[in-house]
């Protein structure tokens, strides 16, 4: 398999600057027809203080709001960290909280587990409702009226 190199040389007397002249007008191409021309002389005009294409440019740049939408953009992309750090935080906090409950869940499951069949007998056979329940099972007092009676002395 072949190899070649490719050496590309800029022609002698052509630069960037030449390339400016000849669109600012400093000089005129041979070919040019002087009558034809004249209308582009007078086209753009430069600010107060500015001369030439790169102060132009520069002028333009600094004028053109590019600078002021730069910084919208700063600041912008500074509030989203922000936002984005607030965010984190908060999920940190409800992370923290739901660990802490599953912690607590856990500590008391062997508890909560033994009730279980009491809170189902409670609900099913004697009919309570789940308020009366949660009472009974934080041992606070409950005051019941009426007589408990088993359905085979019916």
């Amino acid at each position: 398999m072949g190899c070649f190199s490719l050496d590309i040389n800029k022609t002698k007397g052509t630069s960037d600057i030449t390339q400016s002249d000849h669109i600012e007008r400093k000089i005129i191409p041979k070919n040019a027809n002087l009558t034809r021309t004249h209308l582009n002389r007078g086209l753009v005009e430069y600010p107060d203080g500015v001369h030439g294409m790169d102060e132009a440019v520069a002028h333009r740049l600094n004028t053109a709001g590019i600078l002021e939408l730069e910084d919208e953009a700063r600041q912008r992309e500074r509030q989203q960290a922000e936002q984005i750090q607030e965010i984190r935080n908060t999920c940190e906090q409800q992370h923290r909280k739901l660990s802490e409950f599953t912690d607590f869940v856990r500590c008391y499951f062997p508890y909560v587990e033994k009730l279980m069949p009491v809170i189902n007998f409670l609900r099913e056979r004697l009919g309570f409702n789940d308020g009366i329940i949660r009472r009974l099972c934080e041992c606070k007092e409950v005051g019941i009226k009426g007589e408990l009676v088993h359905k085979e002395d019916e």
